[in-house]
């Protein structure tokens, strides 16, 4: 059958060039398309399964620390125990804590050089191999402490109590408003919060997925050199002792948050 198509190639190419040198420049572009087809629709189906596995649970755990369960006692005798319910948010906490730490050191790091360039004087500038030597450690740093702030944060506004909505949601009418409008206030409220954080992740998520595909294709460079401006510039020893003391920082805003949601309940519970 290929025997037959080539000699019908030739013949064509001998008696009618035009016509040969098309159908050559259609089964080159059929093929390409092809290939074209096959790698997009690979590229689709890999990044959608990745999708469905993942951002479901993102935001299973982003919404688990914008609900407050209540405390098993005689008034709420279905509630959970206080130990059980601390011990689910702290681990929703952890594993938020731990895309917002990748999200904000990716931003952190994708922070143009024009905008960490101070001048000194008027003829020279802060040399851009000490910034881009600084950048990690300092990106690391700084979102080691802004994780807390984001995770104690998002239990609060997002569980939002009375004495929370009189004297700081000023935009709430909690004067005027009966039960019912407040509750609807607090709820459209809490659930653009909760929106906020989960679309501040996934939308990081997207733009690393474009950041990391741009540098493969570009240029050509494997996972471990993507990856390594992110890193800080510290010892082993260093960086497990800062772990270490964010998850115990973590663990003590987590009881924070749950001790003051304990005593001003959220308005959606009361």
């Amino acid at each position: 059958m290929e025997i037959l198509y080539l000699i019908l190639l030739i013949l064509l190419n001998q008696y009618f060039p035009i016509i040969g040198d098309t159908s050559v420049l259609i089964e080159v572009f059929g093929l390409l398309a092809i290939f074209w087809a096959d790698i997009v629709l690979s590229m689709t189906i890999s990044v959608l399964l990745i999708a469905i596995l993942f951002l479901p649970r993102i935001y299973k755990r982003t919404r688990s620390l914008g609900i407050y369960h209540k405390l098993a006692s005689d008034s709420y005798p279905r509630g959970e125990n206080y130990q059980e319910k601390t011990r689910k948010v702290l681990s929703s906490n952890i594993i938020v804590g731990f895309l917002l730490f990748c999200t904000m050191v990716y931003v952190l790091n994708s922070v143009p050089l024009t905008f960490l360039q101070p001048t000194v004087n008027e003829t020279s500038t802060v040399d851009e191999n000490i910034i881009l030597n600084k950048l990690p450690t300092t990106a690391f740093t700084l979102t080691l402490i802004s994780v807390p702030v984001f995770l104690l944060g998002i239990r609060v506004f997002a569980n939002p109590t009375r004495i929370f909505v009189q004297y700081f949601l000023t935009f709430i009418d909690y004067q005027n408003s009966s039960d019912d409008e407040l509750l609807k206030q607090v709820q459209n409220f809490k659930g653009e919060v909760l929106s906020f954080y989960y679309s501040f992740i996934l939308g990081t998520l997207i733009l690393f997925y474009f950041s990391f595909s741009l540098h493969v294709i570009m240029y050509n460079l494997d996972i471990l050199s993507i990856f390594s401006p992110f890193f800080p510039k510290l010892d082993l020893y260093s960086i497990i002792f800062f772990v270490v003391c964010e998850v115990i920082v973590i663990s003590i805003t987590t009881l924070f948050g749950e001790l003051y949601l304990k005593k001003y309940e959220p308005i959606d519970q009361i």
